[in-house]
């Protein structure tokens, strides 16, 4: 997505151009991931709740944590509809097996 909003410069535009998006892959039935890229600021996300965030039926935030000297890789479920939760920070990795979150383990910051 965030290719598509960097073409429109215009709120109006980008808004039209997002909805047009939406509504066409609503129209395939079939399940879609949309990706799209925050400004990090120190160490959390700055962030204002976009519009793709309201029509999509889940976000899930990926991040990276500092603990100690090291960064730690973590996934945050924010919303899910029609499903309960873990709203809880956890940490996971990408591997040849694709998305691996532990969710027993919680996440420790400095």
């Amino acid at each position: 997505v965030t290719s598509l909003i960097f073409q429109y410069p215009e709120m109006v535009e980008r808004r039209t151009a997002i909805l047009d998006l939406v509504d066409a892959l609503v129209k395939t039935g079939s399940t879609c991931l949309m990706t799209t890229e925050l400004r990090a600021m120190g160490p959390t996300v700055e962030r204002a709740i976009q519009l793709e965030e309201y029509l999509a039926h889940g976000v899930v935030i990926l991040s990276n944590a500092k603990v100690g000297k090291t960064y730690n890789r973590v996934l945050q479920v924010e919303k899910m509809r029609e499903t309960p939760i873990d709203m809880q920070p956890r940490p996971y990795k990408i591997s040849g097996n694709g998305i691996e979150v532990f969710p027993k383990e919680t996440i420790f910051v400095d």
